[in-house]
């Protein structure tokens, strides 16, 4: 996962946790992806194309994520390891 996108999600479960905000989901964009608070903010995270042609042929089909689902946790996962196998190779 690049570190922005990293940071990102890790400030949305954080506000989750602080009972900032109660839901937040992910949605799939041409440059990247969407994060947004049902009660709060949105911030866009640009990804790498070849990361964001992984993510739109794994999650075809799907708009969106919800956070705390598993399709949330896999597209964490995804994006991780991506991240790695870019460093090793």
């Amino acid at each position: 996962m690049t570190d922005k996108s990293w940071k990102t999600f890790e400030d949305y479960e954080q506000l989750l946790q602080q009972g900032l905000i109660t839901c937040f989901a992910v949605y799939f964009k041409n440059k990247g992806l969407l994060l947004t608070a049902i009660d709060g903010p949105e911030e866009e995270v640009p990804l790498p194309e070849d990361m964001l042609q992984s993510v739109t042929i794994y999650f075809y089909g799907l708009g969106s994520v919800s956070y705390g689902t598993s399709d949330y946790d896999s597209l964490k996962s995804l994006l991780n390891t991506r991240t790695i196998l870019k460093k090793l190779l």
